[in-house]
């Protein structure tokens, strides 16, 4: 799809998940968790999923057959999107041992920025990366966040719920 396409997904998306945090129990086994906006917030993001079940205090998966939705908005705002990032893929690789999975959807901030639009970049988010060049080879299509974030599907059906 266009980015421009994906753009109007992402926001109809957005409308769909209001809630910062919700919890939805399945017919099936396993909980389904969602969360947004975590905007570049690492202490909380740590402690949303710690709270949630999910993480123990090394951040480790202990969620289990959960599913973890991440609606988007990862990164811009505050400093630490990238170490999100990482934490995030990591959880991924972990909970499908385990029988989960964590689902990362494509939000409007994680298309700005390879669109090129970084006015909500924080100079903290930039030393993360290691300086402004960094960061933009690290989103570059080729680059290890760039190729993975553009995979990012717009929306996710888990357990019967978009």
């Amino acid at each position: 799809l266009p980015i421009s396409i994906m753009a109007l997904v992402a926001c109809s998306l957005r409308l769909l998940c209001l809630s910062l945090l919700w919890f939805a129990r399945a017919s099936s086994s396993g909980r389904l968790v969602s969360v947004a906006d975590l905007h570049g917030d690492y202490e909380r993001t740590v402690s949303i999923l710690m709270h949630a079940g999910l993480i123990d205090d090394s951040t480790a998966w202990v969620g289990g057959d959960a599913t973890l939705v991440q609606t988007g908005d990862i990164v811009d705002r505050g400093d630490h999107g990238k170490e999100i990032y990482e934490l995030l893929f990591k959880l991924g690789e972990e909970a499908q041992q385990s029988g989960g999975s964590v689902v990362i959807l494509m939000g409007n901030h994680e298309l700005m920025n390879l669109q090129g639009d970084l006015r909500y970049v924080s100079s903290g988010d930039y030393e993360a990366f290691g300086g402004r060049q960094q960061r933009l080879a690290d989103w570059a299509p080729e680059g290890w966040l760039g190729s993975k974030v553009r995979a990012f599907p717009a929306a996710h059906v888990a357990r019967n719920v978009l």
